[in-house]
């Protein structure tokens, strides 16, 4: 059975597959502490009362966080605030790895809330960009089992480890997984999501093309590649300025950087072209 020519290049569901590793990681953070709940009492000597302070304090900005980072989303580059929380959550786990403070506990665990809470409309968000509108069922499916994989996994490992190495190793493993996912990124994103934002706004396209050709001479002076789709889309912002010629060198370029969207441009092409 012959592949559909809409379907997107494997750098989209490579970037599906990254994301659902990190919405993985999202569920470990949270389930963690109830599953280190028995050592960490025992140690600590904590009242039902106080762990359950300590659990419950994730959820006190949650809610808030996930409005605020779906707002943030439509105006900041999706990489950036999904590296941004990654980050957080890596960094509020090292102090569970010493403290005996409850304070300082729930102080973690709240900020561990404000970053995890957008974690689910801003991978939505960074997933919706590489996908048309038939296709995104699949790869948001993906991307929202992490969690069920992260209960999985958590079940699976942090007992062994509490067992082994002590309840405290968990955060220290969950802080170091949290900055190895973090990549130098492969491309030289720069404004592009923006660009692409500002169009579907309603930007003009004589002045995205501006933009575009200037990111481009800077990703190229610094030996820098350009992202997938950057080609496509300035050929299609020429298209929309009426240089179709500029339209078929730039569909031209982007197979040749990435051959594997050959039937999704040559589609492109087709419905830009009389």
């Amino acid at each position: 059975m012959m592949p559909r020519q809409d379907v997107p290049p494997r750098q989209a569901w490579t970037i599906t597959g990254l994301i659902a590793v990190l919405m993985i990681i999202n569920f470990l953070d949270k389930v963690v502490l109830g599953l280190v709940a028995v050592p960490m009492i025992a140690e600590l000597r904590l009242t039902p009362v106080q762990f359950g302070l300590i659990g419950g304090s994730l959820h006190w900005l949650y809610a808030v966080a996930a409005v605020g980072g779906g707002l943030l989303a439509n105006r900041l580059p999706a990489r950036w605030l999904l590296l941004g929380m990654a980050l957080l959550w890596s960094v509020v786990q090292l102090p569970l790895i010493f403290t005996q403070a409850m304070w300082l506990m729930i102080v973690c665990r709240v900020l561990l809330g404000v970053g995890e809470g957008p974690a689910t409309p801003i991978a939505t968000h960074a997933i919706y960009k590489w996908f048309p509108d038939h296709q995104r069922s699949l790869p948001v499916a993906l991307i929202h089992q992490g969690s069920a994989l992260g209960l999985l996994t958590g079940g699976l490992l942090i007992p062994h480890i509490s067992h082994h190495w002590g309840w405290r190793t968990n955060f220290a493993l969950l802080a170091l997984v949290g900055c190895a996912s973090q990549n130098p990124p492969l491309y030289a994103w720069g404004s592009y999501e923006d660009q692409l934002h500002a169009y579907f706004k309603g930007e003009s396209p004589e002045k995205l093309i501006h933009e575009m050709e200037k990111q481009a001479e800077v990703a190229h002076s610094k030996g820098q590649a350009l992202p997938p789709g950057f080609q496509a889309s300035l050929g299609l912002f020429y298209s929309k300025a009426g240089r179709d010629d500029k339209l078929a060198e730039h569909l031209s370029l982007e197979k040749q950087k990435f051959p594997e969207s050959t039937g999704f441009i040559d589609g492109l092409f087709k419905r830009n072209t009389p």
